[in-house]
């Protein structure tokens, strides 16, 4: 997943401990989360702070008790909703609507891929040219949990793995010419491949490991663009 710096480790700290002390989680005091007026960077810190929270809730879904998923998720939403204010009606729109649906989570599988669509619409709205890594590496990210959320499920989601799939097609066709690192780029294109591939066999085995191998080369493709290798 996507590394945060120390800053933002800092203001998630703040947020958490806010999301502790507070019984008042509908209005929580979002400028302890990011001091209003701030530089521009502070946009970028707040969001990745936010979508750190949710792919942490995401990943954390199939191995927590479901009352500690529903208070990590309360926490995760007072981190949210402290960067509203950097989002554009229709995202505060689709966070709300991923707020409603971890609120409604009955199961792991719920909270999965309630968590997920939070984590999809905080990188969708960081500024492009903010950070070196493409926001497509961010949203192959978003399609491999999403896609591992529905494998883990019981019964397989496998229509909406699907949909995952070709979402993870769509971004990675993005980026895929921008990649010097031939042993990375055919690698990344097999494991998109097996995505689809494990779907119309409904092999479940297959599609947990190709999901599992497309999340550890989403963090090989983070290093590549982090590191001065592509330039």
């Amino acid at each position: 997943g996507m590394k945060i710096d120390l800053l933002c480790v800092g203001l998630l700290t703040i947020a958490l401990a806010i999301g502790g002390c507070s019984p008042d989680a509908a209005a929580p005091p979002t400028d302890l989360v990011v001091t209003s007026g701030a530089a521009p960077t502070s946009q970028q810190e707040c969001l990745l702070a936010g979508a750190e929270v949710y792919e942490g809730l995401t990943e954390r879904a199939f191995a927590e008790p479901l009352a500690k998923l529903a208070s990590d998720a309360r926490e995760a939403e007072i981190v949210a909703r402290g960067c509203e204010r950097f989002l554009n009606p229709e995202q505060i729109a689709s966070l709300h609507q991923a707020f409603e649906s971890i609120d409604r989570a009955q199961t792991p599988s719920a909270y999965a891929l309630a968590a997920i669509e939070g984590y999809r619409v905080l990188v969708s709205a960081q500024a492009r040219g903010a950070s070196i890594v493409p926001m497509e590496v961010s949203l192959l990210d978003y399609a491999g949990f999403r896609y591992q959320a529905g494998a883990s499920s019981t019964p397989p989601l496998w229509d909406d793995m699907r949909q995952a799939a070709t979402i993870a097609d769509l971004h990675w066709a993005s980026i895929a010419p921008s990649i010097s690192d031939l042993t990375l780029k055919d690698r990344f294109a097999r494991e998109v491949a097996a995505l689809h591939a494990a779907i119309p066999v409904r092999d479940v085995a297959a599609s947990r490991r190709a999901a599992t191998d497309e999340l550890d080369d989403v963090d090989r493709l983070e290093q590549y663009f982090s590191s001065r290798t592509h330039l």
